[in-house]
């Protein structure tokens, strides 16, 4: 089983429609990984982003997933993302929850 803490700074910018907004944000992420076998592991991630000048309008990502190793560069990978944002563009919800599979390829 492996822990990983991890937090700092960014920037981002945004376009929606005509309007654009840029600011300064702090980042706190953790991750936990956890082996099943020598070729399989469970892990779930949580992160939060908080502009700096705005702290009601944070977005939060948690993520669940299933990682099997096909070869040494090849996997397989499926897990569940649900995004938060709590001041989501016009027409927009707040809460988004997805499903998502793929296999992935290391360089």
């Amino acid at each position: 089983t492996q822990i990983f803490v991890e937090g700092g700074g960014g920037y981002t910018w945004e376009e929606q429609g005509n309007e654009t907004d840029s600011f300064f944000n702090a980042y706190i992420g953790e991750r936990i990984n956890h082996w099943i076998t020598d070729y399989t592991r469970v892990y779930q991630s949580f992160a939060g982003f908080v502009p700096v000048d705005d702290v009601d309008d944070f977005r939060l990502i948690g993520e669940l997933g299933l990682e099997t190793y096909l070869s040494q560069n090849l996997s397989f990978k499926v897990f569940l993302q649900d995004q938060f944002e709590n001041s989501p563009a016009e027409g927009r919800e707040e809460n988004d929850f997805k499903v998502i599979s793929g296999i992935s390829y290391k360089f």
